[in-house]
């Protein structure tokens, strides 16, 4: 379904399109739910020469050949099956509006890890435990990664809102000879994720991983994903070594987890809507994506954008007027970042 991309030369446009709910593609909702029907993504993977190796045949050069096809084929395949999925009788539910604001429309929808030049993820993370031990000591690792997100460390979180004028904010702040755009995501309520969740800590703790081992467990869960689980030896232990070190990983945090990990929650981004303990959470009414295995910036950038059921563009000459009206509203750098330094950046420009 094609995205609707409108145009808006001032906070009154913006406003009246934003508030007229009718102009915006509800049908075209993210959804964490399972396609009803795999059969014929089944019977996809079963003739695929390179899909159907059993999965304890798992090499470097199998996983290579995996991931190059999964872009063009399989996800494709799954695309259609979560169409499939999205019957009439889903369109009427409660839905939430998030919002992501970029200051150019060049720019991807991908996290910070996945950046051209940006080092492993692991190791900023073994890093920031190390050198911000005291910080990060108490916290889950979901929450970990919102402090190192908070403090501009590349994770996997992408920083949405659910307020639209914060992201129109953030689409004119910066890059005045280029076009702006704003975002407009809507989720089903069901399908909003919290910190608590199986699928949330299954997603965060792939930070723990290096990208070489991330890529052995996207091509493992391209492989079981027919199936809506990994293989399991007769004891219950996975049948692949770094699927059991991902399940340990989740068990060390979370006691109750089980060994029920369906494939297809590590292949795809999530709604977060995480708790609202920092004073810039608060500000920009926060939430976040968490972005699923990707290949590289690209191919995360093509999954978010599936489920965009709106763009906004803000042209360049306008940007500045839009941020003198955003901030006769309240709207400017120093309620958005109420850090001490942020203020005093916003005050030294007036």
């Amino acid at each position: 379904m094609e995205e609707n991309t409108r145009f808006i030369s001032n906070l009154c446009d913006y406003v009246r399109l934003i508030t007229n709910q009718n102009q915006i593609n509800r049908e075209k909702s993210f959804n964490n739910s399972e396609p009803n029907d795999k059969e014929y993504y089944r019977y996809w993977l079963q003739k695929h020469p390179i899909l159907s190796n059993e999965i304890s045949d798992i090499n470097d050069h199998l996983i290579k050949e995996i991931l190059s096809c999964y872009p063009q084929e399989c996800f494709k395949i799954y695309d259609l099956l979560w169409h499939l999925g999205c019957d009439e009788t889903n369109k009427n539910e409660n839905q939430r509006f998030y919002y992501r604001g970029n200051d150019r429309v060049d720019y991807k929808l991908a996290p910070g890890i996945y950046r051209k030049n940006m080092k492993e993820e692991n190791y900023f993370f073994r890093e920031m435990q190390v050198r911000c031990s005291m910080q990060l000591s108490q916290n889950s690792l979901l929450d970990k990664l919102v402090y190192l997100q908070h403090y501009d460390c590349p994770t996997r979180l992408l920083d949405i809102t659910t307020n639209p004028l914060v992201a129109l904010y953030f689409a004119c702040s910066n890059n005045f000879n280029d076009n702006g755009i704003v975002y407009c995501f809507i989720v089903k309520e069901k399908d909003i994720l919290y910190p608590n969740s199986d699928r949330a800590q299954m997603l965060s703790h792939l930070c723990e991983f290096s990208t070489s081992e991330q890529q052995q467990i996207m091509a493992i869960a391209i492989l079981s994903s027919a199936k809506n689980k990994f293989p399991q030896k007769k004891n219950s232990t996975y049948l692949n070594s770094i699927i059991e070190r991902l399940y340990h990983s989740i068990k060390r945090e979370t006691a109750a987890f089980e060994r029920v990990m369906n494939p297809f929650d590590l292949l795809r981004p999530a709604f977060v809507q995480v708790a609202k303990n920092n004073p810039r959470i608060i500000k920009q009414d926060g939430a976040f994506i968490l972005s699923g295995l990707n290949i590289n910036e690209q191919d995360c950038d093509n999954r978010i954008k599936k489920y965009v059921s709106q763009k906004i563009i803000i042209p360049s000459h306008c940007k500045n007027n839009i941020l003198h009206e955003l901030e006769q509203v309240g709207i400017c750098e120093a309620t958005l970042f109420p850090e001490v330094d942020k203020v005093a950046s916003f005050l030294k420009k007036q």
